[in-house]
């Protein structure tokens, strides 16, 4: 499966189908249409979203502890988030979540704005452990790559 194609395309047309209030940026995309934020104002779910992403990659790059450490606001966050929704229960960690890894197979995700150019993706979705880091390397490298305007998305 193509996630980041998913995730762009999804971030297109919900832009699209949206014009009165559409997503300001890919961070409140993700946050409401696939981290599954509840916040009804684009600033929070941004900032929630900014931070899981943020999360996720210490996660992929296997350097949770070190990101904790860096200073108290991403250890704050890093717990919130891993317990929210979108992290709870994909996670293993042994003896201490400050140093967790995914742990997902079989794991459901759901989600009604990821398309294949105009064909709507929706519904729950049963990804393997390895899907799951797809998907999870295709959220990172969405926010990262230049936007439609060629404008590059502030980490």
């Amino acid at each position: 499966m193509n996630y980041l194609k998913f995730l762009k395309d999804g971030y297109a047309k919900t832009r699209e189908n949206y014009p009165d209030n559409p997503p300001e940026n890919k961070f409140d995309f993700l946050g409401d249409y696939i981290f599954n934020y509840i916040t009804y104002d684009s600033e929070m779910s941004e900032l929630f979203a900014r931070k899981t992403v943020d999360v996720i990659k210490a996660i992929n790059n296997h350097t949770t502890i070190e990101y904790i450490r860096e200073n108290k606001e991403n250890y704050k966050w890093y717990l919130i988030l891993c317990n929210m929704s979108f992290l709870y229960g994909k996670l293993g960690w042994g003896t201490s979540i400050r140093g967790a890894w995914w742990n997902c197979d079989g794991v459901t995700f759901q989600s009604c704005q990821l398309y294949d150019g105009d064909k709507q993706i929706c519904g729950y979705f049963k990804l393997t452990q390895e899907e799951w880091e797809k998907f999870i390397s295709a959220i990172i490298e969405f926010v990262e790559i230049e936007n439609d305007e060629t404008e590059k998305v502030k980490m």
